[in-house]
């Protein structure tokens, strides 16, 4: 009962603050939408906006919060909330958090600033164009104060009008770029204008949604005025079906959820909500703004935003900040090491009309992204259409593939099989000439080869990294000993990276460890520690990587770290092959090379062969101290479409002939509020190797173990200390509305019984223990980006039963950040005997003022009711320094 009514009691407190937000949002007119808020640039042309938001003016603002620059991506203006409302409808499934705010001065200045006299030409509404342009007459001067432009794209960097394309009914209109300073910060901005009305304008507008998604309409500037006219016409013009195009792209995995975003290296660790999506990949990845290197932990991938999202609901805990959002397919290439496998695409019925296939829109945009490998794909699909006209055209475009990939080889034999089937017209004249610069002489081949060389871009060379320090002091409290120092020590990290960038290679060392000095005179010492120390080479242009030194790896049966050589080469579009060597790494404190132990495998990654599937084969044997430890073969698949996802594991030890692994999980979404997700997780734990027969020993050596035990006898001891454990999980996530989200999973786990063997006893079975978590999550309750998270978990196992109800929030205000956490728990020990309630608060702060130091500190207890069980108390303080 008093749990019952301590958590009414919070939940009203809750509903209480929600409505006060609520009502503060609406008091002041003109209000805007916060569609995202990030701590890295957001680029506009990244978020197209849905049909029916047209009109509107989609832009970014930028402020400093606790020391950190954060970026918003902003749509308005609205005169009410009504109409603020009506668009926040249609944008819920793209933007989940999406949130009404009141326009700031400058916000609402940008939207309406002056106009002065300028000029325009209107060309004839385009071909096959559903809405026409007002045509003008030449002499087209608004008055005063009239006047609008279109901002097709913004960027942090400069911005060449030529290198954009307008449709050719559009071409008499200025196409220029306007620059500004904001926040420290040069943006450059592509415009097309003038524009007489806002019908005129809405109506161009219509006609570049294919080109350019996230465009805009606002008033002219002063600095529209002035800028010098840009019109020379680009080399790629975006086909008349573009959209359909954009259709078939949205069956491609791109959706990961942004788990954190620093200006320090993050490295790839393992996720613990995570840790049973075994179909999720956790990586990091990287980027440059203007001379500031951000970094990001990721988590992926997904076909739509509705299943990342039901995975974000268990991450916020740890990661406040997560998001989800969608990557290029350049970053989903260079995250999973293999090329992106063609989208889904379902050729309309339009393409027997006259209209391009949707299989060719999809090929052309992969061929100017530069992903030749998914054209060749893809077109090798069109031409199995039925469509002629399709098949034509992709065979003279799967030769081009080829040859931009570099395989003039396979490139010639396609253009020649083109001229068997097609040997006249225009088309035909054009393959021809291709064959004739194939075979090009070698020495005019050599020539154009070193004049190119001449023109690659100069080498470039990065170092980068962070330095921390964190002292932390641990105390118990108990009646019978007072304080007790459990923990006083002073840790420092280190993280450098230096990287090389020269033409096709992409070269980088890395170097990742720590220090900790102990302060206390029985504590457990100081100690040093090597997470990460490699070697990484890749060659864009061959598609092969090489890494060598410590590292870490969870693909391809191998277990974590280890000090060796990883490498990979992709065969075919379809097929990469990997190997892997080295010495398994127990702990990162073993900063030598543990030669005791070694493996070796191999693996394969296929792609392409079944439609939304993907599948990777491993084999790999490991050694220990002249004993085979662990030989395995094994394999994963993955099935990806939109609202549903499967992921499959199997590891089999074939020396000791028992299943390591069997691992399933799938995802549903029955729409895009809720969703659905199943785990069934069956494994040795630990996993099945011949070094468990130490477990429990005196002897600390296989070796040592065998003066007493024959070979035979050492595994079967392994056999007895490694128990079998079953998972089964079952959630579901829902979003109630812009602002709340509710979450649930159950799950039942059990670790079986191992016998007594060895003189190590025998251990019972766990049991069935069964564990219930639901959260409600608020956003932008209280402060604009804050995150409130309401939990409640049950347990219920052989030996503790318990029952717990925690807030956490995350608040903000200027360079501070505050991260208050209470949590409230009732444990009943049936083992002995008695029951206790606990209190554990803590709250982090953390100062950043200036761009590259920060300064945190946390404080917390665990307060008990039961004198068996002590009381604590903990407080840490933290500098982070990070250098590019």
């Amino acid at each position: 009962m008093q749990v019952r009514s301590f958590l009414q009691t919070l939940a009203g407190i809750t509903l209480l603050a929600c409505v006060h937000g609520a009502a503060a949002a609406a008091e002041n007119a003109p209000l805007v939408l916060n569609l995202l808020s990030s701590v890295t640039p957001i680029e506009i042309g990244d978020h197209p906006l849905p049909e029916g938001v047209d009109g509107y003016r989609i832009y970014t603002t930028e402020f400093v919060k606790g020391g950190t620059r954060w970026y918003r991506l902003r749509l308005g203006l609205f005169q009410d909330n009504k109409a603020a409302r009506s668009v926040v409808a249609k944008l819920r499934s793209r933007y989940p958090s999406v949130w009404v705010d009141r326009a700031t001065a400058e916000e609402i200045a940008a939207a309406g600033a002056p106009v002065a006299e300028v000029k325009e030409t209107v060309a004839p509404p385009p071909r096959a164009v559903a809405v026409p342009v007002a045509v003008a007459t030449a002499d087209t001067t608004p008055p005063t104060g009239a006047g609008l432009v279109i901002n097709l794209l913004s960027a942090l960097t400069p911005v060449n009008a030529a290198d954009h394309a307008v449709p050719e009914a559009l071409a008499g209109y200025r196409r220029y770029v306007v620059e500004y300073d904001k926040s420290g910060r040069r943006w450059y901005r592509l415009r097309l204008g003038i524009f007489r009305d806002r019908k005129q304008a809405t109506a161009a507008l219509a006609q570049l949604r294919a080109a350019y998604p996230s465009a805009w309409i606002e008033s002219v500037s002063a600095a529209d005025r002035v800028a010098p006219e840009e019109s020379a016409p680009s080399p790629i013009q975006l086909a008349s079906s573009s959209q359909i195009a954009r259709d078939a792209i949205e069956a491609d995995k791109r959706y990961v959820i942004n788990l954190a975003a620093s200006t320090k290296p993050l490295p790839t660790t393992t996720v613990p909500e995570l840790v049973s999506v075994r179909s999720v990949h956790t990586y990091a990845t990287e980027t440059e703004r203007r001379g500031d290197r951000w970094y990001f932990l990721r988590a992926g991938f997904f076909a739509t935003r509705a299943e990342a999202e039901a995975l974000l609901p268990k991450v916020l805990q740890n990661y406040p900040d997560a998001r989800v959002m969608k990557i290029t397919r350049y970053e989903l290439a260079q995250a999973t090491g293999v090329e992106q496998a063609p989208a889904k695409t379902t050729a309309s019925p339009a393409t027997k009309n006259g209209n391009r296939s949707a299989l060719l829109e999809v090929a052309r945009l992969a061929m100017v992204e530069g992903n030749y490998d998914q054209a060749v794909l893809l077109y090798q699909k069109a031409i199995d259409e039925d469509d002629a006209a399709t098949a034509r055209e992709a065979q003279e475009l799967l030769g081009l593939a080829h040859e931009r990939r570099g395989d003039m080889v396979t490139a010639r034999k396609e253009y020649q099989r083109f001229l068997e089937l097609y040997p006249e017209g225009e088309d035909a004249e054009r393959v021809r000439q291709r064959l004739i610069a194939i075979d090009t002489s070698r020495a005019d081949l050599k020539a154009s080869l070193r004049e190119a060389k001449k023109r690659e871009a100069p080498a470039q060379y990065l170092l980068y990294g962070s330095f921390s320090a964190i002292y932390r002091r641990d105390a118990d409290i108990s009646d019978e000993n007072g304080d007790v120092v459990s923990q006083s020590a002073l840790t420092t990290y280190f993280d450098a990276t230096g990287r090389v960038r020269s033409g096709a290679y992409d070269s980088r060392l890395r170097v990742t460890g720590s220090h900790r000095s102990d302060f206390l005179d029985n504590g457990p010492g100081d100690d040093n520690r090597l997470s990460t120390f490699y070697l990484d080479v890749l060659n864009k242009e061959k598609d092969w990587s090489l890494r060598l030194g410590r590292q870490s790896s969870s693909s391809g049966g191998v277990l974590g770290r280890f000090d060796g050589i990883y490498g990979g080469m992709r065969l075919t579009p379809q097929l990469r092959l990997n190997a892997v060597a080295g010495y398994p790494v127990a702990t990162s404190a073993d900063t030598s090379v543990n030669d005791k132990a070694n493996f070796v495998g191999v693996s394969a990654d296929l792609s392409g062969l079944v439609e939304n599937w993907e599948f990777q084969l491993y084999g790999i044997q490991q050694r220990a101290e002249g004993y085979i430890d662990r030989t395995a073969v094994g394999g994963e698949a993955r099935y990806f479409q939109p609202g549903r996802t499967f992921f499959g594991l199997l590891d089999y030890d074939t020396h000791y002939q028992q299943l390591n692994t069997a691992m399933m999980l799938g995802t549903w979404s029955m729409n895009d509020a809720t969703s659905f997700n199943l785990l069934y997780d069956r494994r040795m734990s630990p996993t099945l190797s011949t070094s468990n027969a130490l477990q429990g020993q005196t002897v600390t050596t296989l070796d040592a173990l065998a003066q007493t035990y024959t070979t035979e006898q050492i595994e079967q001891l392994a056999l007895d200390r490694t128990a079998e454990s079953q998972t089964v999980m079952a959630g579901v996530a829902h979003t109630l509305n812009e602002r709340y989200q509710v979450t649930a999973d159950l799950t039942a786990t059990e670790v079986g019984d191992t016998p007594a063997s060895g003189n190590v006893l025998a251990t019972p079975s766990s049991g069935t223990e069964y564990y219930l978590s639901t959260q409600l999550i608020g956003r932008n309750l209280f402060w604009p980006d804050d995150i409130s998270i309401l939990g409640l978990r049950l347990g219920n196992s052989r030996t503790i039963d318990s029952a717990a109800v925690f807030i956490n929030s995350r608040l903000n205000n200027g360079p501070w950040q505050l991260n208050p956490r209470i949590q409230v728990e009732y444990r009943d020990d049936k083992s002995n005997d008695f029951s206790y309630w606990t209190l554990k608060p803590s709250l982090l702060a953390s100062y950043r003022r200036w761009k590259d130091h920060t300064l945190e500190g946390e404080v917390g207890s665990s307060l008990t009711t039961r004198s068996e069980v002590p009381q604590s108390y903990y407080f840490s303080l933290s500098y982070r320094w990070d250098f590019n």
